[in-house]
């Protein structure tokens, strides 16, 4: 009786978790359209600004629930703890004729004393730009910071696929608690030919690593491509790609991994003609990857349908199939992913969200058997009590496996099945915004 009036007033006491503005839900305030569906009593209410500096922050908790699967030599494991977060962001974002400027940077903490002493934190930072030099002529650069624990969910985005739930600091038994620092950019330049053709070249590079045997990556890749549209919404392109991964792990010989991309297919997205609320849009593509004298060519694509249930609600199903390398393993990973979500008020200070998917992949070259696979699903509600401020509940489960021979960190575990409830007081708040002028280009 006394552990179960303890857990329960876990839920009660803790029942707050930490968002940033991104994870909290307010919304993008900067286009002319938001995205649906409308939570303007929560992140919102600014209208379309030339500058806009908002700040966000969390406090809160809750409950996780994990299980480790019974592998070779160890029993199956349960453990049941309570968590409390902390977490603040500041976002930027500048609009004029000529330029589109965003930056952002956040820091997130954990409190978790079945697992952690201490705290447990992570810091992020990102900025994007886009100059258009001429009418026709425009570069566009991002660049990403990340200083964080190690997780197989955090810097393993392929598993989960795109709709996957927003676990900032999703700290596990099994994780890395020393930083792992990653580093990213990119940056491309694009010209118009033409009203329907365009041309674009760009270079990308990433960093990472941390000492022990997690594998450090250094990836650097080029890229070309010719774009024209057939008919609205219809467009074909061709180009050419070529990337380098090169691994490094204590003990083993420098590897490079090379990869082709055959830039060659179609790109569609448009309302389709029995309803103006329903989208559809797809894109094709061709990859050829070669790692110590084996190639394997491979389709890459994605594709959504999406559709606009009424003013407020929105759901869409997603497919997306990829060639990734990925900072946990020293290969790169070809998987297939398939997400829904969908989203909508239920009163005007009341919205929901809720999503489910799944993943699988193999990793590597070798032609042995080395897969993985995973599945995710989320569910929440936001009640507004200001426009500024909101509570939030929130449930997630998650679960994923990888083959035995997979390379993996040593202290990872091969396989989980998470749950976790969490309630979550959220703050965000707009702290300069100046309103755009009526004639200033959209």
């Amino acid at each position: 009786m006394k552990h179960r009036e303890r857990r329960l007033s876990v839920v009660l006491v803790l029942g707050l978790a930490a968002l940033t503005a991104r994870s909290a839900g307010a919304q993008p305030v900067t286009g002319d359209r938001p995205e649906r569906p409308n939570r303007a009593l929560f992140g919102g209410g600014v209208g379309s600004t030339d500058h806009l500096l908002t700040f966000s922050a969390g406090l809160g908790g809750g409950l996780d629930s994990v299980t480790f699967p019974a592998v070779e030599g160890a029993e199956q494991f349960d453990r049941q703890s309570s968590f409390a977060n902390a977490a603040a962001g500041l976002d930027y974002g500048l609009t004029t004729r000529r330029v589109q400027f965003g930056l952002g940077a956040s820091a997130n903490t954990r409190h978790q004393p079945a697992i952690y002493d201490g705290l447990v934190s992570s810091y992020q930072s990102s900025a994007t730009t886009r100059y258009d030099i001429t009418t026709r002529t425009a570069v566009t650069g991002t660049a990403s910071l990340a200083y964080q624990p190690l997780t197989v969910v955090s810097l393993f985005p392929d598993m989960f696929g795109p709709g996957a739930p927003a676990i900032p600091t999703d700290y596990e038994a099994g994780t890395i608690t020393e930083n792992y620092v990653s580093q990213a950019g990119a940056v491309t330049l694009s010209q118009s030919l033409s009203r329907r053709t365009q041309v674009s070249g760009g270079y990308t590079f990433r960093r990472s690593g941390r000492s022990g045997d997690v594998p450090s990556q250094v990836y650097q890749g080029m890229r070309a491509r010719l774009s024209h549209e057939l008919a609205q919404g219809l467009s074909a392109r061709v180009g050419y790609g070529r990337g380098f991964g090169d691994f490094r792990r204590p003990g083993d010989a420098d590897r490079r991994v090379v990869n082709h991309t055959i830039d060659a297919g179609i790109d569609f997205a448009r309302a389709l003609s029995f309803s103006r609320a329903t989208t559809f849009s797809f894109s094709t593509g061709s990859t050829i990857v070669s790692d110590s004298g084996v190639t394997r060519a491979d389709i890459v694509g994605s594709a959504t349908l999406a559709h606009e249930l009424g003013r407020s609600w929105l759901t869409a199903l997603t497919y997306n199939r990829q060639v990734g390398f990925v900072d946990v393993v020293a290969e790169p990973t070809f998987s297939d992913s398939v997400s829904a979500r969908l989203s909508g008020l239920v009163a005007r200070r009341l919205g929901v969200h809720a999503g489910v998917g799944g993943s699988w992949g193999t990793i590597g070259l070798s032609g042995v058997t080395n897969d993985y696979d995973a599945f995710h699903a989320t569910a929440g509600l936001t009640t507004a009590l200001t426009r500024m401020l909101a509570i939030q509940f929130g449930y997630i489960y998650y679960r994923y496996r990888f083959d035995s021979i997979a390379h993996l960190p040593t202290t990872i575990g091969r396989g989980v099945d998470r749950q976790s409830v969490q309630v979550s007081l959220a703050l965000w708040a707009p702290l300069f915004h100046r309103a755009r002028s009526t004639n200033a280009a959209r």
